[in-house]
């Protein structure tokens, strides 16, 4: 099972311009999405850098990808992100200018 991890940029800033800690590493592993303070990657693993072709259905265009097991730690589940975005004006709104940017 391949393992595809990046950074929610959006949220990253959120967290950068407030002193907040919400998870921002995304974790894609068998089609469920979830979210992680830190991610330990027990064996090999690859960096891949692609601008000209980002994640499908995520915009990122540089992320690690492992067969190799990982740790999550200080974990979410894509709907407690959500449920934070809910809660959170301007991360909506980054997230709409992030879109309308085509990212």
């Amino acid at each position: 099972m391949s393992t595809r991890i990046h950074i929610s940029q959006v949220i990253l800033q959120h967290n950068r311009k407030h002193g907040t800690k919400f998870p921002s590493l995304i974790v894609i592993q068998d089609g469920e999405t979830k979210h992680a303070v830190d991610v330990v990657i027990t064996g090999p693993s690859f960096l891949i850098d692609r601008s000209d072709s980002p994640l499908e259905g995520t915009g990122a265009t540089m992320w690690v990808e492992t067969m190799s097991p990982v740790l999550l730690i200080g974990e979410s589940s894509a709907d407690d992100i959500q449920e934070l975005v809910e809660r959170t004006p301007e991360i909506q709104e980054a997230i709409l200018k992030a879109k309308n940017r085509g990212i």
